[in-house]
């Protein structure tokens, strides 16, 4: 049930361009140059598109997909995007061992990866 061409993906603002983020909320991103967030921007569309699993989890406004995305190289990643009911995404991206890899598996699992 991975988001695709079709559905989600197509349809779905950028957590940038969502009308409801002003553009000082979006100036995160790139606040801290040291930081590059912005490199990980590429990551989340084929956790969107390929996830590694979908979870249904429930917050205090309702329930939401959260897609987790692992990536390989140099230093492994976890991702993690939230497709929030105005369309918008929210997404993390973080370096991650095994063991705290597990603390994001939240919900019900309703795509496993094969």
């Amino acid at each position: 049930m991975p988001a695709s061409a079709g559905n989600t993906v197509s349809s779905t603002r950028t957590w940038a361009r969502s009308p409801d983020h002003s553009r000082e909320r979006g100036e995160h991103l790139v606040e801290k140059p040291e930081n590059a967030r912005e490199r990980y921007a590429n990551f989340i569309l084929p956790t969107l598109q390929r996830p590694f699993e979908i979870h249904r989890t429930e917050y205090e406004d309702g329930f939401r997909d959260r897609y987790i995305g692992l990536f390989t190289g140099e230093n492994d990643l976890l991702t993690v995007a939230r497709i929030n009911k105005d369309g918008g995404v929210l997404w993390n991206v973080m370096n991650v061992e095994d063991k705290r890899m597990n603390k994001q598996r939240v919900g019900e699992l309703l795509y496993p990866k094969k």
